[in-house]
């Protein structure tokens, strides 16, 4: 196997993962506000849920929500939420230009997307992107009960790319779980500086190794980089 592919990451790196945290928020708003709620509006719900989470973060924010309502909180009523949650067809979009930047890479290297984190919510994220990522072929992390910066579902990708996983370049914005797996699968990495991580430093570095400021630069940035 020889050439160069590209493993690019889906949540914070195509798009903004928090978007897809406000849309099933918004899902889940909506069933309280019909089924628990008495029509309490969806809209102050949200609003709560989103205080809630920038408050204490994503763990637990239903109980805290259901709390500040005054509804008990058992584990079923959690469950059913968590559902909603996972199973909303999301509505998101991926950054500004960056279905253009996907199309300019698409022509002159191969391209898979290689994404971590419930598979249930991944697919349905894919789904919902499907006008960029149209043809592109998407690995699962967790299929193989192998998170970031494990690499088996880096080396499916490779493989199914007809390349060797050294000669790929892994394009995402983690430091702890991209940029970490490309160090130790010997590989290169350009990291992107968009999202919830985009302020820690990378501390794991492989040799090849770019930093820019979003995967709108890559197509411009990438020619220099692989020579």
């Amino acid at each position: 196997m020889s050439g160069t592919a590209l493993l690019i990451d889906l949540d914070d790196t195509i798009f903004p993962e928090e978007s897809y945290v406000r849309s099933g928020f918004q899902a889940v708003a909506t069933y309280l506000s019909r089924e628990m709620l008495c029509g309490l509006p969806a809209s102050r719900i949200m609003n709560r849920m989103w205080y809630e989470f920038r408050r204490l973060g994503r763990s637990g924010v239903f109980d805290r929500t259901l709390e500040a309502f005054g509804i008990a909180v058992d584990g079923k009523i959690i469950a059913t939420l968590v559902d909603i949650y996972r199973d909303h067809e999301p509505s998101i979009e991926p950054y500004p230009g960056v279905a253009k930047a996907l199309q300019q890479l698409r022509m002159r290297y191969p391209i898979a997307v290689v994404t971590d984190g419930n598979v249930r919510m991944q697919r349905r994220k894919v789904a919902a992107l499907q006008h960029v990522l149209q043809g592109i072929p998407v690995i699962y992390c967790m299929d193989f009960n192998a998170p970031k910066p494990q690499l088996q579902a880096y080396e499916i990708a490779s493989e199914h790319l007809g390349v060797s996983l050294q000669d790929c370049i892994f394009i995402g914005d983690d430091p702890y779980a991209d940029i970490v797996a490309a160090h130790d699968a010997m590989a290169a990495a350009i990291r992107v500086r968009t999202g919830r991580a985009a302020e820690i430093p990378s501390w794991k570095l492989p040799d090849r190794y770019l930093e820019v400021q979003s995967l709108v630069r890559v197509p411009v940035s990438i020619d220099a980089f692989v020579d």
